[in-house]
């Protein structure tokens, strides 16, 4: 009985798998004999399956390894994943949910331009926890001096806790808006969207990045 975690077991007879591009470590699929595409979407199933040597494989979205037994191991999903201007790999899903359990740290949302090379990260900071150091939000969100304390603040906190340096934040906006399903901020799975997130802050976000 395997209880680790994010192992998938190996593939099911008649199922092929596939990694692609080891760079990232993508994988693929084959349902032999004929996976056929999504239903009525002839847009997706040309972005989601292509053919190979006679082959037809659907692309899952999701970043896999290969244990040495075998089984198969999810890391991430592709598109949780950026490549900065230097060439490094950063799973926006290991910083948020590293830097999520800072104190100060009510919510996150981060971004990355290909052309950086840097993370830049989109905070609403905890008011309780800025409260209990006698400092109010609103100064937060206008002293520069204050927000770099507070940011760097953060980014060693997940220095700490596993992140390397080119995952850090290497800017920070701080925010006071809440990030709700009803302005459509996150789902209703509390997940963040993240496009939805940068269009409401990007005035901001294009002026950090200067």
């Amino acid at each position: 009985y395997d209880r680790t975690t994010c192992r998938v077991g190996p593939p099911l007879m008649g199922i092929k798998l596939k990694l692609v591009n080891w760079e990232e470590g993508n994988y693929t699929i084959n349902d032999s004999p004929f996976p056929r595409g999504v239903l009525q979407n002839p847009e997706k199933t040309a972005e989601d399956f292509y053919e190979e040597d006679g082959i037809r494989w659907f692309k899952t979205g999701d970043i896999g390894q290969m244990e040495a037994d075998g089984v198969l191991k999810i890391i991430d999903r592709k598109k949780d994943l950026v490549k900065l201007s230097g060439g490094e790999y950063i799973s926006y899903g290991k910083v948020e949910s590293i830097l999520k359990t800072c104190p100060i740290v009510e919510n996150i949302c981060t971004y990355a331009d290909p052309l950086k090379d840097y993370l830049f990260a989109i905070v609403i900071p905890d008011r309780i926890q800025l409260k209990e150091r006698g400092i109010e939000l609103e100064d937060l969100l206008k002293d520069a001096s204050l927000g770099a304390k507070i940011s760097k603040e953060i980014s060693e906190y997940g220095l700490k806790n596993g992140l390397v340096r080119f995952e850090a934040p290497g800017k920070i906006l701080f925010v006071e808006d809440e990030w709700t399903a009803d302005n459509g901020l996150i789902t209703a799975a509390f997940k963040i969207r993240r496009k939805q997130v940068f269009e409401m802050y990007k005035d901001s976000i294009l002026e950090l990045y200067k």
